[in-house]
C-alpha cells in the first residue's frame, strides 16, 4: 500500500452516510497502512439511486470538471444478482467513460465490511440483521443498528480482518 497515487479518482457510493464512511476508512488506511491517495469529500459522492438516470449526469459533470483517471461505483445488490446490478449500473455510465469505470458490488451491502471488520460472520444473512443484533446485545441500542453509525464505526474495525475480504482488497487496489 505504500505506492504513491496521483490518480484523479471519483467515487459514487450508495446511501447518505456512504461518502463519510468511505472517506473515514480511506483516511484510516492512509494513516495506518500508508495508502497513498489524495481524496476529499468532493471526490466521494452519494450514488443517486442505483438505476437512476442522474448517475449519468453526476458522472458527466465530474468528468467535465476534471480529467478523471478512474471512476469507482460502489453499490449494493441487496441479496440479488451482483452481475445484474453491475449491468444495470453500466447502462447509466456514458460510453466514453466506461473504460475508466470500475465497480464494487456487494452481495448485500457495505455493511459486509462492517461485519468483517468487527469480526461478525454474516454468511448468507443480510449483514444489517446481524448488526442489529450486535448493537442490541453488546451496545444496548434499543433500535439496533442505524446507517448513521457507519462513519463512526471505522475506528472500531479490525483492518487486518478487513484486508482479507476480496472485495475490500479489490477496492484498495483501485485506489492505488
Amino acid at each position: 500500500m505504500g505506492k504513491s497515487s496521483s490518480k484523479r479518482i471519483f467515487i459514487l457510493i450508495e446511501d447518505h452516510y456512504g461518502p463519510k464512511f468511505l472517506l473515514n476508512l480511506i483516511n484510516r488506511l492512509k494513516n495506518e497502512e500508508g495508502l497513498k491517495v489524495s481524496l476529499s469529500e468532493k471526490d466521494i459522492k452519494t450514488l443517486p439511486g442505483k438505476f437512476n438516470p442522474k448517475v449519468r449526469r453526476k458522472i458527466e459533470a465530474r468528468a467535465r470538471l476534471l480529467l478523471l483517471d478512474r471512476i469507482i461505483i460502489i453499490a449494493d445488490a441487496e441479496g440479488g444478482s451482483v452481475e445484474e446490478t453491475k449491468s444495470r449500473l453500466e447502462e447509466h455510465v456514458p460510453e466514453d467513460l466506461r473504460s475508466k469505470t470500475c465497480y464494487i458490488i456487494f452481495k448485500w451491502n457495505k455493511e459486509e465490511w462492517l461485519c468483517e471488520g468487527l469480526g461478525l460472520a454474516y454468511g448468507a444473512e443480510n449483514p444489517e440483521k446481524l448488526l442489529n443484533k450486535y448493537f442490541r446485545e453488546t451496545k444496548g441500542a434499543k433500535l439496533g443498528y442505524h446507517k448513521s453509525y457507519q462513519p463512526y464505526l471505522v475506528d472500531q474495525l479490525n483492518l487486518e480482518r478487513l484486508k482479507k475480504n476480496k472485495l475490500f482488497q479489490e477496492f484498495v487496489k483501485l485506489l492505488e
